[in-house]
């Protein structure tokens, strides 16, 4: 399907830090050398007048019985791909703390009922801190932090939290989308520029990736069109190996993405194009 578009995008501005100059939030590692631990003080004033403190944030779970799970839709051994760049993270996430490799638990699912069933699975094996990394756990990750008050979820994209045990992070993906944008607009010789996308239009996580990748295309070559083929799967591997054909037998000189597999990447490279 041709897209040759520019799509509306709405950017706030997005300031850091505040008025006088501290950080609107930091991080500590006690076992970094040279790392200060910074908390604040909260004080409480009583019914009798006097004043309790409280040092906020010395509260947690203790290292040694900290156990994290991680779910992933694609096995991260494989090399490559959306899983394996998260999982370099949980990797030094555990190297950082001091983890052993028995405080780390990784199930491979599909983001379906199974989901659930992986969470329990964790839960039961004394996971106390569960990070779920595809969009597709959302809603059963919601559903688990209100049934589960004692266990930390982080959930990789979507957009939901509870302000309480289950919080959201993801990256500002879509800036580097628009750098990367400017790559092709500047590489493609066919004005034809290939993107495999996992999600349709109603995906606002998918389709804001690809504005900003348009747009940054856009800036440097106005002539260029995006072609976008579409897998309705985050990991299918299948569905994205022959997307990539079809853009690049379509004549599509330069490759992007926002799916699981390396295809778009290693195919591009066995067409002898960007």
């Amino acid at each position: 399907m041709a897209a040759g578009f520019l799509l509306a995008l709405g950017l706030g501005t997005m300031g850091c830090g505040t008025s006088d100059g501290e950080p609107d939030d930091y991080a500590t590692n006690d076992g970094y050398t040279g790392t200060t631990q910074k908390t604040k003080t909260v004080s409480t004033a009583s019914a009798s007048g006097e004043t309790d403190t409280d040092d906020a944030g010395t509260g947690g779970i203790a290292k040694d019985e900290i156990k994290v799970g991680v779910l992933y839709i694609s096995d991260p051994a494989e090399g490559s791909g959306y899983s394996y760049t998260h999982d370099l993270g949980i990797i030094g996430m555990q190297d950082n703390l001091g983890l052993s490799d028995d405080q780390v638990e990784r199930k491979i699912v599909d983001d379906g009922d199974a989901t659930r069933v992986a969470i329990e699975e964790c839960i039961s094996d004394g996971c106390n801190v569960i990070f779920t990394t595809s969009w597709g756990y959302m809603e059963t990750t919601a559903d688990m932090a209100e049934e589960y008050p004692d266990v930390y979820f982080s959930h990789g994209t979507g957009y939901l939290s509870n302000g309480k045990n289950f919080n959201n992070y993801f990256g500002r993906i879509y800036q580097a989308r628009y750098v990367s944008g400017i790559v092709a607009g500047m590489n493609t010789t066919t004005n034809k520029i290939g993107y495999v996308a996992a999600q349709d239009a109603s995906n606002s996580e998918v389709t804001g990736g690809i504005d900003a990748f348009a747009i940054g295309a856009a800036e440097v070559n106005p002539d260029a069109e995006i072609y976008v083929v579409v897998t309705n799967s985050w990991y299918d591997p299948e569905k994205e190996e022959a997307a990539s054909r079809k853009l690049l037998d379509m004549g599509c000189d330069v490759m992007s993405q926002h799916c699981d597999t390396a295809y778009p990447q290693t195919l591009a490279e066995e067409y002898g194009v960007y």
